[in-house]
């Protein structure tokens, strides 16, 4: 429970369609399918008062069950299309939530399987983030860019390389310190979302029909563990990255 006296609901969304990875949800990292990862952090997390899947797909649904989380709806086909944004199959959830349980939603905490290195104290972490600022609309879990935007990235330009940053990317003057940005290190530092866990205030995304709004604040996560699952060559990475944070203690399974 927030501290308004809503509840704080956790989610795992785990459709049974994929354009990059056929299955994704359902396919294994270190033996064990992506989305049974994200229900076994969800439980482990201390912070919610109620934790289900949403899906549309029977199998997914099997596993999580036989893996002791809710899945207490199969998720309507219109919410689980290629093109479908995230806030409204957010909606759907809380809405489920308080015409079943007749109790008000404050946030939504919500993991993602595709981030399969995510940790139960991330996910609690995010919500009391989201707790503790009464101005911000979200908390996303962030690692620094491993590439950063301002020094590497370009446009072509009448068929030449412009950097995308042109006010202050490659080669532009750095103000006050009389030299010109031609190294990584001297680029201003650049979080990227870590893509494994968030939370959200229920007036972001009820009111705002939004998963993030317009001032979420960062929670830096442990950047080894950070892993986005997209293409299939993503998955074949995660497996070597999974055997290097197992021998190194950071995961246990």
């Amino acid at each position: 429970m927030s501290d308004d006296g809503g509840d704080v609901i956790c989610l795992v969304t785990a459709r049974g369609g994929s354009r990059g990875v056929p299955r994704k949800n359902v396919a294994k990292v270190g033996g064990i399918p992506l989305v049974c990862r994200a229900v076994d952090v969800m439980l482990a997390a201390q912070r919610p008062d109620y934790c289900f899947v949403s899906t549309d797909d029977d199998e997914i649904a099997e596993l999580c069950r036989e893996r002791g989380t809710n899945v207490p709806f199969k998720r309507p086909a219109e919410l689980a299309r290629d093109d479908t944004p995230h806030y409204p199959v957010l909606q759907h959830a809380i809405q489920w939530y308080e015409e079943t349980f007749n109790r008000r939603v404050s946030i939504l905490s919500h993991i993602l399987p595709t981030g399969p290195f995510s940790a139960a104290e991330d996910v609690d972490r995010c919500i009391d983030a989201t707790v503790s600022d009464p101005d911000c609309t979200a908390a996303i879990g962030v690692v620094e860019a491993r590439h950063n935007p301002y020094f590497v990235l370009f446009e072509e330009v009448d068929g030449y390389l412009q950097p995308l940053m042109r006010e202050r990317g490659y080669d532009r003057p750095i103000e006050g310190k009389g030299k010109r940005l031609l190294r990584r290190q001297d680029a201003p530092s650049v979080l990227q979302a870590a893509g494994m866990t968030f939370a959200t205030k229920r007036s972001t995304i009820m009111e705002q029909n939004s998963a993030f709004g317009a001032r979420p604040i960062p929670v830096v996560v442990d950047a080894e563990r950070f892993c986005e699952i997209d293409h299939e060559m993503d998955l074949a990475l995660a497996q070597a990255q999974h055997k290097y944070l197992m021998e190194s203690g950071k995961i246990t399974q």
